[in-house]
């Protein structure tokens, strides 16, 4: 966050607090720390903060730049901000931010992400892949998680009328768990996500477990077997 290139990020840098925005550092070479200031929500209509979070990182707040990832709660980020954030969890396993964690919870690693093949227009807004126009709160914003492509909600629907579950710009199959809503602001929803994600990640490592005892027993039996066959001889 220095003008060294060299420095790690601080908190302030990652974490996103509500009524709170990221302030830049003042200095021409970014000797001073960033802070947080004061914002006021009420004046931005549901519409209005929809948009924003189609065109806006989740952790820091700046505007979406090109290439940026989405999360399977359909938050979108710029990529050096998603590198900072693995970073710093990884860093700070022992001193963890309730705040922090519960937002960036279901993030660990690259794996929990997509990275997107929409295009950003001049403006920096999010266009659709299928039909090209800017992506607003009326139309609403797809990511398929399989591969990455966004698209206008109201288009996505009305093209995948057949429901053959394959992306129309990539051919890629998707199952319908990979179609994610991008900018859902309903805390409850959002909640019910996170669980989900988080009993997906615990089966999985059940059966990586499994797996692997599975393989360790067949190796153990395989052994005996050669142990046995050699004494006969």
């Amino acid at each position: 966050m220095g003008g060294d290139g060299g420095s790690l990020p601080q908190r302030v840098d990652l974490v996103r607090m509500k009524n709170k925005k990221l302030k830049e550092n003042t200095g021409s070479l970014g000797y001073e720390k960033n802070t947080l200031v004061t914002i006021n929500h009420n004046k931005y209509s549901k519409k209005e903060l929809k948009e924003y979070y189609f065109n806006h990182c989740a952790i820091s707040q700046e505007a979406l730049k090109e290439p940026f990832f989405c999360c399977r709660l359909g938050f979108l980020y710029n990529k050096e901000n998603i590198f900072k954030l693995i970073l710093f969890k990884k860093q700070n396993k022992k001193k963890r931010k309730k705040d922090f964690y519960d937002k960036f919870s279901h993030i660990d690693s690259l794996k929990d992400l997509v990275l997107c093949k929409s295009k950003l227009n001049e403006e920096k807004k999010l266009i659709c892949l299928i039909s090209n126009e800017i992506i607003n709160a009326t139309s609403g914003a797809i990511c398929l998680f399989s591969c990455g492509c966004v698209f206008s909600k109201k288009v996505f629907n009305r093209v995948n009328i057949a429901k053959e579950n394959i992306c129309v710009t990539c051919n890629k199959k998707y199952k319908p768990s990979d179609i994610i809503e991008i900018g859902i602001d309903d805390e409850s929803v959002l909640e019910e996500k996170k669980k989900l994600i988080k009993k997906r990640k615990m089966d999985k490592k059940k059966d990586m477990s499994h797996e692997k005892k599975e393989t360790s027993d067949q190796e153990k039996v395989k052994k005996k077997k050669e142990i046995t066959a050699t004494n006969r001889n």
